[in-house]
């Protein structure tokens, strides 16, 4: 069972990471965007955002890297267009616990219903080295919510010194 299970998550890991979901760029007025790097595996991320009253009303991800991190932006991009910008930090802050995951920290089903399809990141704590690849895109993402309205030009995110 719990081998067929880690099959399905593999398959939608690669299936996002090959087709990529709000792939491009945001060409609004209002949008804002965010360069986000990963120095230690070379991963690139160009994110653009767009929030109106409050509420994420777009998200594009030019990205490049490897599958783990472009099937993030893919799940995660398509899980908080549409949420406010406080439910969109309570599901990303829930996320970086996710892949940070150690056996004293639980979930409620709650928190579970809210990571939605993102739990198919869960086994990544196990993987020291792939955990800045799944938190990339949280972490560019989680920056330019909470400087949205100070953001003049491409802003420059790293997750060098994360985790």
């Amino acid at each position: 069972m719990l081998e067929n299970l880690a099959n399905l998550y593999q398959e939608l890991i690669l299936e996002h990471s090959k087709s990529p979901r709000n792939a491009g760029v945001l060409d609004t007025p209002t949008s804002k965007k965010g360069l986000g790097i990963n120095p230690s595996c070379g991963d690139k991320l160009l994110l653009s955002l767009d929030i109106q009253d409050n509420i994420i009303v777009g998200i594009k991800h030019d990205s490049d890297g490897c599958s783990i991190f472009r099937a993030s932006c893919s799940l995660m991009s398509q899980l908080l267009i549409g949420k406010t910008t406080q439910e969109a930090e309570e599901i990303l802050n829930l996320f970086i616990r996710l892949i940070t995951f150690d056996e004293n920290n639980t979930f409620t089903a709650e928190e579970n219903k809210k990571l939605s399809k993102l739990l198919v990141f869960q086994n990544i704590a196990n993987y020291p080295a792939r955990v800045k690849c799944a938190a990339l895109f949280t972490r560019t993402i989680q920056d330019l919510i909470t400087n949205y309205d100070s953001i003049e030009e491409d802003h420059l995110i790293s997750t060098e010194n994360d985790f």
